[in-house]
Order: structure tokens, then sequence, then C-alpha cells
């Protein structure tokens, strides 16, 4: 969590009320910003191949040429379970976005001014919360994995987890958790020699 601050200081409730106003107008935005996003050809394909997968080997084997990883198709897969409207991919989405914009506002250790100016940045705000790729996932499980390995370093299991889904999103997804396992292995084997 940020530099300074205790384990109670970190919660909802008792967060700065101004960070809780920066998680809502982002909420707020994103869901206008994506139900006037004209969604492209690439987000109807990955919405229409969960919707016409009868089950998950079906759905495996419709990802075959993709391209991607699995974990956003099966996410795409459990909502199209609920309904076939394409909103329903939406709403997951900004869930995403708004997770990894949380985590920002009240975890990153920065000052707070650019926390608030990394969640609008073009990346978080647009790209990864407007337009409905399996890119969001990998920068939240990042993001979380950040979080865990600081505030957990020896929690090896959630941090595994973590790399391990980061590298289920994307190509670069499966790169960056092999970059970021690098860190705790070293850290382990610090420990490990120094005898901690």
């Amino acid at each position: 969590g940020p530099i300074g601050q205790s384990k109670a200081e970190r919660t909802w409730l008792s967060a700065p009320r101004s960070l809780r106003w920066v998680l809502l107008a982002f909420v707020g935005l994103a869901l206008i910003n994506i139900f006037q996003h004209e969604m492209w050809r690439d987000e109807i394909y990955d919405w229409a191949v969960a919707v016409n997968s009868s089950s998950l080997p079906e759905l495996f084997d419709n990802l075959r040429y993709g391209g991607h990883a699995s974990l956003w198709p099966l996410l795409l897969y459990a909502a199209s379970r609920a309904t076939t409207e394409p909103i329903a991919m939406q709403i997951l989405h900004v869930s995403i976005a708004s997770a990894t914009a949380y985590l920002i506002l009240f975890y990153l250790p920065l000052p707070p001014v650019y926390r608030v100016i990394l969640v609008f940045g073009y990346f978080p705000f647009f790209e990864y919360s407007t337009i409905s790729r399996d890119y969001a996932l990998g920068f939240l499980l990042a993001m979380a994995f950040c979080h865990v390995v600081t505030a957990r370093p020896r929690a090896v299991f959630p941090q595994a987890t973590l790399l391990f889904l980061l590298a289920q999103t994307t190509a670069y997804g499966g790169l960056l958790a092999i970059s970021l396992a690098l860190y705790p292995i070293a850290d382990h084997l610090r420990r490990f020699r120094s005898g901690e």
C-alpha cells in the first residue's frame, strides 16, 4: 500500500473522501464512454465467439485461430450464458477497469494527484476502459500482482496465481508475467541466502 499509510487508512470507508469521489467519477464516466462507444469489429467478434459457443470445448475449438489466450473469452462465455446482448461484455469490461482504478487510487505508492492523473490517462481511461478487449484484464492482474508482491512478499501462492492468470490474457500478458516473476524469485533467493 501507499508508503506511510496503515492498513486501516487504506480501507474504502476511511480512505480520503476525495479519492472515493474520483473513483465514482471514473466509474460514471467510464459507463458513459462505453455506452456511447460504437463497438469495433474485434470487440464484436470476441462476443460472438462466446455467444455462439454452446460448450467450453466448442469455445476452445473456436479460439484456435484467434491468437489470443483464453481468460477473456472464458469470462465472456460466462457472461453470455446470462444474456446474448453485448452490453453484458461492456459492463464486465467497465467492472474490470474500475477494479484497476481502485487499486491505483488506493494502493499505488504515489502522491494522490499522480494516481488521479494515471487513472484518467489515455490507456487506463480509454484503451483499457472504453474498448472491450482482453488488455484491460492483463492490466488489472499486473496491478494486483504488484500490490500483493509488496504487501505480502512471502505469499507465494497468490503471487503465482496472479501471474498464471496474467499469462492467460494475451501474448503480452505472458511476457509480462515472466518478467514480473523475476522479482519474487530474486527476493526469495535473497531471503534464502540471508537465512530469513
